[in-house]
């Protein structure tokens, strides 16, 4: 937190009690990513209402960003932060992507 924000590490689809990576397409990597993520921002009293900025780092991009783009829609529903989509070429292992976001504080 600084200056009246939360900025958060880049998180990957890690299961929070093992930290293995969870087996799954895009959309059960992305879920379990914006679950780690809801959990941070619920520890700071925020929600995803108070993000502000969101990067999402894709190894498919052409396969996987419709899908991705879903997940977010559900966790975010009418609210739209400001969002980078960048394709790269590979995560070590099977993770398929990495997000961070930063969120204003109440």
């Amino acid at each position: 937190m600084y200056g009246g924000f939360l900025f958060t590490a880049g998180f990957t689809p890690r299961d929070p009690v093992t930290g293995a990576v969870v087996p799954g397409d895009i959309t059960v990597q992305a879920n379990r990513v914006f679950d780690s993520l809801e959990a941070v921002l619920k520890g700071a009293g925020c929600t995803f209402k108070d993000v502000v900025k969101v990067n999402v780092y894709l190894t498919d991009f052409g396969g996987d960003f419709a899908k991705m783009n879903a997940v977010m829609a559900a966790r975010f529903g009418e609210h739209k932060p400001a969002r980078t989509t960048v394709p790269i070429a590979r995560f070590p292992g099977p993770v398929l992507l990495e997000v961070d976001m930063v969120a204003k504080l109440p």
